[in-house]
């Protein structure tokens, strides 16, 4: 896989509108789906010196998909996860039907700042005066259209936004998406690929995809296998305790929460690693004054955004987990069936998390 993109730098700053991504496979340029994500990620330069496309072919074929109003270059990108998980359910798709996955994926966003860290994205782009590139890329959309941006569908701004794009993949003929747009998960394919694979409602949501209806039929035999594989027999007790004595290490702890493992993870938010309740990971706002957030009866500072993150990681991010205290939790069973893997995810997980939330 070969990954393109129409990057426009802006000023001397690191920032960039990174529009048009194009995901090639094989030899082909034929246009073979599409995705609506939330706004590029991490991916980078390729080329260590940053230089732009200059083979005339490449320029060719790629000129196919640039409205020529940008005048940026293209250049050649790295993956990042969330590239690899796109690239693996369209692969997926075009095996259940046979076919070996031989052209190119269009990668479209809500927004289109380069920035890891969606809180800070959103920041950005607000104060910036961009081009309006979603009508174009309406146009462009080209069937089998996965919508990815997950909980940014509900964002007072972007949520008129996605309802474009589902509007205009209604009409392409997706319908594995329910009619009303408020009952569609959007689930963003980090967490449909990678981190919920094994769970009921992302393998029927991967089905629906593959077979374009909202009931899709999947055998019973699957569904079990998938229970079985996520099956965790591990010591909960020994997993938090090797995993603390490294974040003892790496964060501050909280004042008074010290035996409760509770660390800063940046100034908002706090990192708990507990054995308690079978064992988890969890988010929280620091203490407002004297008392944590409760989010049933008050709003807590980019509570929305954070929570959109770590659903895409596989959290949960209900409200009533753990009387309403509580940002995000999840399992450390969620994390791998041995304890070997539950540890090594679970830092890994950390170190992302490290960029996409902290500011």
């Amino acid at each position: 896989m070969k990954v393109f993109t129409h990057y426009t730098k802006l000023g001397s700053t690191s920032d960039g509108i990174r529009w048009r991504t194009i995901l090639k496979f094989g030899n082909s340029w034929e246009v073979k789906g599409s995705v609506v994500m939330k706004n590029p990620g991490a991916a980078n330069f390729k080329r260590p010196d940053q230089a732009a496309i200059n083979s005339p072919e490449e320029l060719k074929q790629l000129s196919v998909f640039d409205n020529g109003e940008l005048r940026a270059d293209w250049y050649e990108f790295s993956s990042d996860p969330t590239i690899e998980c796109i690239g693996r359910l369209f692969s997926e798709y075009y095996a259940a039907k046979g076919e070996l996955l031989e052209g190119v994926i269009q990668i479209f966003n809500l927004f289109y700042l380069r920035e890891a860290n969606l809180i800070t994205a959103l920041n950005k782009v607000s104060q910036l005066n961009l081009a309006n590139m979603v009508d174009y890329d309406v146009q462009h959309l080209t069937f089998p259209v996965y919508l990815g941006f997950a909980d940014l569908a509900w964002h007072k701004t972007y949520g008129v936004v996605a309802r474009k794009f589902f509007n205009a993949a209604k009409k392409l003929g997706a319908l594995y998406l329910n009619d009303d747009f408020k009952k569609n998960a959007f689930i963003h394919p980090l967490y449909l690929m990678m981190y919920g694979k094994n769970k009921e409602k992302c393998i029927r949501a991967k089905y629906q995809f593959f077979q374009n209806t909202p009931t899709p039929v999947v055998s019973q035999k699957l569904i079990d296998d998938a229970a079985i594989e996520s099956i965790v027999k591990i010591n909960n007790n020994a997993i938090m305790m090797k995993i603390t004595t490294a974040l003892n290490e790496q964060f501050p702890l909280v004042k008074g929460e010290e035996k409760n493992h509770r660390y800063i993870f940046d100034d908002i938010i706090e990192l708990t690693v507990t054995d308690k309740e079978q064992g988890f990971v969890g988010f929280r706002h620091l203490k407002n004054g004297k008392c944590y957030y409760n989010y049933t009866n008050q709003d807590a500072p980019n509570e929305y955004l954070y929570r959109d993150i770590l659903s895409d990681y596989g959290f949960d991010t209900e409200k009533n987990i753990g009387n309403n205290v509580w940002l995000a939790r999840k399992a450390f069973k969620e994390y791998g069936s041995n304890e070997q893997d539950v540890i090594r995810n679970i830092f890994e997980e950390l170190k992302n998390l490290r960029n996409s939330l902290t500011t």
